[in-house]
């Protein structure tokens, strides 16, 4: 699910950036985001539509949002999961967004949410760096052609 791809909060023309802790220490804060038409919404989302208390929506104009990106020459990045556990190890997924899973308990954990060739989606903890690593698209096309 992409419950913020249609944020009840947007304004036309608009696209969801990202959730930000106003009062936390983000990786990326509201203030250094590089978006001259970036805002705060009210009331953030996790993917699956469920509300996250504390959080705030970041939205900003598509047309900006997409020539920072095409500036910027960002290049798309691929996850690929190496312990014996990971779901499809040794297989690329393409990192599609950066986003809060809430535990059963409450809590956020900040998860890469990735897909898979096959259109197939999973989710991937920021935190469980010893059990992934982070690619290229030319690095996932080699892997991806020896399948």
């Amino acid at each position: 699910m992409q419950f913020n791809k249609n944020h009840p909060e947007l304004k036309p023309g608009e696209v969801f950036v990202m959730n930000h802790n106003p009062g936390g220490n983000d990786m990326i804060h509201f203030d250094n985001l590089p978006y001259k038409t970036k805002r705060l919404g009210d009331n953030a989302y996790a993917d699956n539509g469920e509300l996250l208390p504390g959080l705030k929506p970041i939205f900003a104009t598509e047309v900006e949002v997409e020539d920072h990106l095409n500036r910027a020459k960002c290049e798309r990045a691929y996850l690929v999961g190496t312990h014996s556990f990971s779901f499809r190890r040794d297989v690329p997924a393409e990192i599609i967004a950066v986003v809060f899973f809430k535990l059963d308990d409450g809590t956020l954990r900040l998860c890469y949410h990735v897909r898979f060739e096959d259109g197939k989606e999973d989710y991937t903890a920021v935190s469980d760096s010893n059990n992934y690593k982070i690619i290229t698209k030319d690095e996932a096309l080699v892997i991806l052609q020896n399948l």
